[in-house]
């Protein structure tokens, strides 16, 4: 493993430049989704203070007028719960407008202040996955998985440059799990619950944890209702009638569909039953190491169908990678063989989405932000050198078609070989027993310098 002494010079080295590449970054762009779910978060207190909030969906709009954006039309469409989140971390933003009559949206400071929950949830995250190491019954390599998560790519272009929100999710899902491996069962239904309320992909995970666990089949059906009866019930009696988000992530699920005597069945459904069939089928080992490693891989896999089978967001798949560096941690028989494929799978997806949805690293997302008043407000946004090459590309061969599919064929065979280096025992593996080098590290922080840089190029050139 790699080793790090609390007194070494390079290790504050690493410290510190993960930190100066993350804030300078993080603060460094503002995609269009923050400032909408900001301006809900805002918004929510009018709604509340006015007596709507039955109505909260159809009455909470955003307001969004700076020099990048201007969003006035957009209803909050994700589910009520989420917003009490955002109401509560975006209250004093509510309170200084309403003193003052100031434009937020024309304040570094105030989006600064906007953003900083995803830090937070990302610093949360580190603890939990501190937390998993000291369960799972190794802590020597807790460095290594919280650098693992720091550096990845996955980290830069979901939280840095595309401001979401989904690393709370993570956050939760991997409570869910700590409670999970310490048997603590209501606690791992009420952290999926948190989850779920956040972001339903949480459900993944549960279904194949508690088949695995549980095979009492009652027993199942109330551990599910548990879940699933308060989620279903903000629902009810917050009724949500602009869940376009919630439903075009149902959709996705029946678009790939493979056909088996005439019928068209949708390769996530049949994946993830027969997934779900093994995983109850399975009993839990003595073995406490195996139990933990198991589960974890379980939760991973959980999830890797969703990534590989499905079209996804760029943003979502910070939801997995907390699982792939536990894995590797657990599994450092072959950790610098994990790394190499995490290394290289995140960046190829990064590139994919770069290509597929360039709209996630336009230029806008700076003006809003430092960058802006340091290189100048950019009047044009569209004639830049990332939407010239975007263009040139797609006419040139279909080479943006092809380049997009290229790459995430790429991410889908590292994934793959991954499942497979940690689904069964292996002899005469290359680079087993290697300890994970120091430059590796470094090779995941310049990725994600890279990462970070997309915008800023494409803004300056």
């Amino acid at each position: 493993m790699i080793q790090f002494k609390n007194g070494d010079k390079k290790t504050r080295l690493v410290y510190v430049l993960i930190t100066v590449v993350y804030l300078v970054f993080f603060y460094g762009y503002f995609y269009s989704d923050i400032l909408i779910t900001t301006s809900h978060g805002i918004n929510f207190w009018d709604v509340i203070f006015s007596g709507g909030l039955f109505d909260f969906h159809a009455l909470c709009c955003s307001d969004v007028e700076n020099a990048a954006y201007t969003i006035t039309t957009i209803y909050a469409g994700y589910d009520f719960p989420i917003y009490v989140l955002f109401g509560i971390w975006n209250f004093p933003l509510w309170v200084i407008r309403k003193l003052t009559g100031a434009n937020i949206w024309e304040s570094v400071l105030a989006l600064m202040w906007a953003k900083s929950i995803i830090l937070v949830f990302i610093a949360l995250t580190v603890r939990a996955l501190w937390k998993l190491c000291d369960t799972m019954e190794m802590s020597g390599q807790k460095l290594l998985v919280a650098l693992l998560f720091l550096t990845s790519p996955i980290i830069a272009g979901s939280a840095a440059v595309n401001s979401q929100y989904d690393v709370i999710t993570a956050y939760f899902m991997l409570e869910a799990l700590n409670c999970f491996l310490n048997g603590k069962k209501k606690g791992f239904a009420g952290n999926i619950l948190l989850a779920t309320l956040i972001k339903p992909f949480a459900l993944f995970m549960f279904v194949p944890l508690i088949l695995y666990a549980e095979k009492n089949v009652i027993k199942i059906g109330l551990y599910t209702l548990c879940v699933l009866a308060p989620y279903l019930g903000f629902k009810i009696i917050i009724p949500n009638n602009t869940q376009l988000t919630t439903f075009g992530t149902v959709l996705t699920l029946f678009k790939n569909k493979v056909n088996i005597s005439s019928v068209e069945i949708p390769v996530f459904f049949l994946v993830s039953f027969l997934f779900w069939i093994i995983c109850y089928m399975y009993r839990m080992p003595d073995d406490k190491k195996e139990f933990y490693r198991k589960s974890v891989l379980i939760s991973y896999l959980s999830l890797a169908i969703f990534f590989l089978l499905c079209a996804s967001n760029p943003y979502w798949v910070i939801m997995l990678l907390p699982f792939q560096c536990l894995l590797i941690g657990a599994y450092k028989k072959y950790a610098f063989l994990g790394v190499i494929l995490e290394t290289a799978g995140s960046i190829c997806l990064i590139g994919h989405y770069v290509i597929e949805l360039p709209w996630c690293f336009d230029v806008k997302i700076l003006r809003s932000s430092f960058f802006a008043k340091l290189f100048g407000l950019r009047a044009d946004t569209t004639d830049n050198v990332l939407d010239l090459v975007h263009n040139i590309s797609e006419g040139l061969y279909d080479m943006r078609d092809r380049g997009s599919g290229f790459l995430f064929g790429l991410f889908f065979t590292a994934s793959l070989a991954f499942i497979w280096l940690n689904l069964t025992q292996h002899n005469n593996i290359a680079l087993e027993e290697r300890a994970v080098p120091r430059y590796m590290m470094w090779i995941r922080l310049l990725l994600s310098l890279g990462v970070c840089l997309i915008p800023m190029t494409a803004y300056i050139l």
